[in-house]
């Protein structure tokens, strides 16, 4: 009984957490990768919770466990599928990943009602796999502490489905995870902007600390070779924009004066985000006369 009243705040909680946050993405490609997010974390405690209230057998509940903790690999999935055009077609290839790793539930469900699920090996490794990029991809990010704990909540809902563990699904298990989930939220909402030396620098660490390491990496990428070809004196470091030969952080002025520099950076920037979030960061040169078309 304590077990649900914890796992019904928890969830209260993360759906109220999760709904205010999705203002701050509202002009980003990045609202797939938050209603998985919302359905991944919430997913688990309703099947818990829907067992409880109907008095289902634990054998009776495995599939359905089985088919809501797998949920928990789908946001970092969307979050690499987060650029225009693909960003919404990229849905079908997040749902065809869960469908194929839900298989084993509907087969029970279907073929063998009332017995329990068995995974064979072979899907505990591909399961294991794609653990071990899951919220990675926010590491080395502002929030590099909360992807820690949500891969923790990971490790708990899906470690009974692992070839090497001994560890059976339960409602103890899920509501644990459940309420690191709701850690992981909290300690994101929490963690405060790192510092940044000018208006570019904070349009840079927002989309990085956003989009995570694969895609910060290749604007990143894309913005220094584009750099060197120009012969611009200037490197995006992972902290910031910084004069090449010295490293030291460069102010807005110096950045708005390089010819093409705000074009190029729009550029890439409007593949993920709309000209209202650009704008609300406002780095210099990149007005929003210049954002138009």
């Amino acid at each position: 009984m304590l077990s649900s009243i914890v796992l019904c705040l928890a969830l209260v909680a993360i759906v109220l957490l999760l709904v205010r946050a999705r203002r701050k993405l509202i002009h980003t490609t990045l609202l797939p990768a938050w209603s998985w997010t919302l359905v991944a974390a919430v997913a688990p405690g309703c099947v818990e919770l829907a067992g409880y209230v109907n008095q289902a057998s634990q054998t009776s509940l495995e599939p359905w466990r089985y088919a809501a903790a797998i949920l928990s690999l789908c946001p970092v999935v969307a979050q690499l599928g987060a650029k225009r055009p693909q960003h919404q077609p990229w849905n079908f290839i997040v749902v065809s990943l869960w469908g194929v790793l839900a298989l084993p539930a509907l087969e029970n469900l279907v073929l063998q009602p009332g017995e329990a699920l068995i995974l064979s090996d072979a899907r505990g490794y591909f399961l294991a796999g794609l653990l071990l990029i899951g919220p990675g991809n926010l590491l080395a990010t502002r929030f590099t502490f909360a992807a820690l704990v949500a891969i923790a909540a990971q490790v708990v809902l899906l470690l009974p489905y692992l070839p090497f563990s001994s560890v059976q699904p339960s409602s103890f298990g899920v509501t644990t995870a459940t309420v690191m989930w709701l850690t992981a939220i909290l300690f994101a909402y929490v963690t405060p902007q790192p510092p940044a030396a000018s208006t570019w620098d904070r349009l840079w660490l927002d989309f990085r600390d956003q989009f995570g390491l694969l895609w910060g990496l290749r604007l990143q990428e894309r913005v220094n070779t584009t750099a060197e070809q120009s012969g611009w004196n200037i490197e995006l470091s992972w902290s910031g924009f910084v004069d090449r030969a010295e490293g030291k952080p460069l102010t807005d002025e110096q950045l708005s004066s390089i010819e093409n520099l705000p074009h190029n950076v729009r550029g890439l920037l409007r593949r993920f985000c709309t000209q209202e979030w650009i704008s609300e960061r406002q780095p210099s040169g990149l007005q929003s006369d210049d954002l138009q078309a």
